[in-house]
C-alpha cells in the first residue's frame, strides 16, 4: 500500500550459546497441544510441532533416514522445545523441568534431550522439511494451501485443533499440522483433490464455511505469517467486521488511488477459487515420454511435487546446493520452481488456453 524509503529497526540481542531440545513425543495431536501449553510456561525459545505424515515420510528416505534416531515409537504428534542457557547444566536443567511437569501432568509417552550442534540440526532439519516430505504423497490428493496460516491463542490450540478435526472429519479429508506451536500458528494443510469439481467444491467449504468461523470463534487470524493474499482476502470482511473492513478500503484509496501496488490483495479480492489451475477433471495433457516416469506416476505429477517454498533460492551464503543456475543469475526464471511451473503449465491445458488467445489476437 506504500513505498517505504526508511525504517528503524531493533534489534534483540543474540540467544546463549548452550542449546538442547526436549523432542516430546505424544500419541494425540490435541494431546500434543495441551504440551505446549505446559511447555510455552517454561519460556523456551521455541516450540514447533511435526506430526506423523512428515516423520512417516522420513522412513527410506535417502536424506531424512539419517535423522530419525531420536523419534521413539510411532508418535502421532511430536513436539521439538529448544532451551537454550549459559551453561550446558542451566540448559539442561530447564529442559528436565518441562519434562517433570509433562510427566506430572500425563501428557507425553517419551521425551530423549537432544544436545551438540550435529543432533540438534538433524532434529530441526525434519521440521524444517516438512512442506517437501509431504508432497511425496502419492495420487492427486494433496496438500493445499488453504488454513495453513491460520492463527489463535497458544491455550486455545488444544480447542482449535480439536474442532478442526471434527471440521476434516465432515469433509472426508485428511490434514498433516506442523510448525509453530509455540505461535499459536499451526501450517494446517487438508489433502483435496482440486483437479476435480467435488475437490474444488471441498476447497472453498472448508475455509469460507467453517474455519473463518472458527477463526471468529477464538479471536484468532486468518493469516499469521504468509499474509492473506488472494486465497483468504475474500474473508476478511468477515473476520475483521464490515466498519475495519471499509477502513481498509479507505486506506487503499488514500495512499493508491489508481490501484498499482499489489493490486486485489486484502480488498477488492477475487473469489478464492477464481483462478485455479484446473478447470475440470480432465484438464491436463497426456504426453509420451522418452524417460519412464511410471514411478512418479507421470511428468505431470513429478512437477507438481515443487511446494513453491523457494529453496532452490537459496545462494551459497545461505547454504543453497540445489540450484546452480539461480545462484549463478539470481533471477526467479533460472530457478527450479520456475522450471517446475513451465513444466505445469505446458502439461496442463492452460497452454492450450494461451496459444488460442494468441491466434485470436493475431485475427
Amino acid at each position: 500500500m506504500a513505498i517505504v524509503t526508511e525504517a528503524k529497526l531493533h534489534l534483540m540481542d543474540l540467544p546463549p550459546q548452550e542449546l538442547g531440545l526436549l523432542c516430546v513425543h505424544f500419541a494425540d495431536m490435541v494431546e500434543c497441544m495441551h504440551g505446549n501449553v505446559i511447555a510455552l510456561n517454561h519460556q523456551p525459545e521455541a516450540s514447533e510441532l511435526v506430526d506423523k505424515y512428515i516423520m512417516d515420510f522420513t522412513v527410506g528416505h535417502p536424506t531424512y533416514k539419517y535423522n530419525r534416531f531420536f523419534i521413539e515409537g510411532d508418535p502421532q504428534a511430536l513436539l521439538i522445545v529448544e532451551f537454550r542457557g549459559h551453561t550446558a547444566a542451566e540448559t539442561e536443567a530447564k529442559a528436565m523441568a518441562l519434562k517433570a511437569e509433562l510427566i506430572e501432568k500425563g501428557l507425553g509417552y517419551a521425551y530423549p534431550y537432544i544436545i551438540g550442534v550435529e543432533q540438534t540440526n538433524l532434529v530441526w532439519d525434519v521440521r524444517k522439511a516438512g512442506l517437501g516430505l509431504i508432497r511425496n504423497l502419492p495420487g492427486d490428493s494433496q496438500p493445499v494451501n488453504l488454513i495453513e496460516d491460520c492463527a489463535v491463542s497458544p491455550e486455545d490450540l488444544p480447542a482449535y485443533v480439536s474442532d478442526i478435526q471434527k471440521l476434516l472429519v465432515e469433509e472426508g479429508v485428511h490434514a498433516s499440522y506442523y510448525a509453530h506451536a509455540g505461535a499459536g500458528e499451526l501450517h494446517i494443510e487438508p489433502f483435496v483433490n482440486l483437479k476435480t469439481e467435488e475437490g474444488k467444491r471441498t476447497f472453498r467449504s472448508i475455509l469460507e464455511k467453517k474455519t473463518s468461523d472458527l477463526v471468529l470463534k477464538y479471536n484468532g487470524s486468518l493469516s499469521g505469517e504468509h499474509g492473506d493474499g488472494r486465497l483468504r482476502g475474500e474473508f476478511i470482511g468477515k473476520v475483521l467486521g464490515e466498519k475495519v473492513y471499509k477502513l481498509l478500503e479507505e486506506v487503499k484509496v488514500i495512499f493508491d488511488p489508481i490501484g498499482v501496488f499489489n493490486a486485489n490483495k486484502i480488498v477488492n479480492t477475487p473469489p478464492m477459487d477464481a483462478h485455479l489451475r484446473y478447470d475440470n477433471d480432465k484438464n491436463r495433457t497426456d504426453i509420451k515420454t522418452y524417460f519412464d516416469f511410471s514411478k512418479d506416476e507421470s511428468i505431470l505429477r513429478l512437477a507438481e511435487k515443487c511446494s513453491g517454498s523457494g529453496d532452490c533460492r537459496k545462494t551459497e551464503i545461505t547454504g543453497g546446493t540445489m540450484c546452480p543456475s539461480f545462484m549463478a543469475t539470481r533471477d526467479e526464471k533460472d530457478t527450479t520452481r520456475a522450471r517446475a511451473n513451465m513444466l505445469r503449465q505446458f502439461l496442463t491445458n492452460s497452454t492450450k488456453k494461451i496459444a488460442l488467445t494468441m491466434r485470436k489476437s493475431k485475427k
